[in-house]
């Protein structure tokens, strides 16, 4: 609805960037330069209801490993996408900040943990009912055989958005959340 006026106001100047962070996944299989994602990378089964068991470590040191339907690695602006649905929290863009997410955890006590952007995280599938599925924002989609060594960190470049003058990111939120919307009676606080 608002693409004509946001459109001119970039071409007049009247607009402001944000550098994001970005993350690189990379492994045997993945290509040369790996998979860079602004919002999240992604391990689960393809094509099968089965679970899949994630050895997960963060900077060499074993976290645990995670039986479900797979395993997120979310930035902070990925944090309010398909990890947000995950369960896991809101992490403003601005936080130096990485999120390790089992999904749909057969274990009640599996929460998300947020990470400094510093560590490396290495995720391991060694054995499958099926292939492994990998993708960074869900496309472009790899389907491997285990055993799947995938290695996430902080990218070594970022993304530049261009920003709207005259909203930050709580109005967003505030939008794209509904807050303050009061259900019962369809008012907007």
């Amino acid at each position: 609805e608002e693409l004509g006026s946001a459109v001119e106001e970039v071409l007049e100047g009247r607009y402001r960037t944000e550098s994001r962070m970005m993350l690189v996944a990379e492994g045997k299989g993945l290509g040369r330069r790996g998979y860079g994602a602004l919002n999240d990378i992604v391990l689960d089964l393809s094509g099968t209801a089965r679970v899949i068991n994630v050895e997960t470590r963060v900077d060499g040191e074993y976290v645990a490993t995670f039986t479900g339907d797979g395993i997120m690695v979310s930035t902070p602006t990925g944090s309010t996408g398909y990890a947000l649905s995950n369960g896991g929290p809101i992490i403003t863009p601005d936080q130096s900040a990485i999120m390790v997410s089992p999904i749909c955890p057969h274990n009640l006590t599996a929460r998300p943990i947020i990470l400094p952007d510093s560590v490396t995280i290495d995720l391991t599938v060694r054995a499958a009912p099926g292939k492994v599925h990998v993708t960074a924002d869900g496309q472009p989609e790899l389907f491997m055989n285990a055993p799947v060594h995938v290695r996430v960190r902080k990218a070594p470049f970022r993304t530049i958005l261009v920003k709207r003058e005259g909203t930050n990111y709580f109005d967003v939120l505030r939008n794209k959340l509904q807050w303050g919307r009061d259900v019962r009676t369809d008012r907007v606080s």
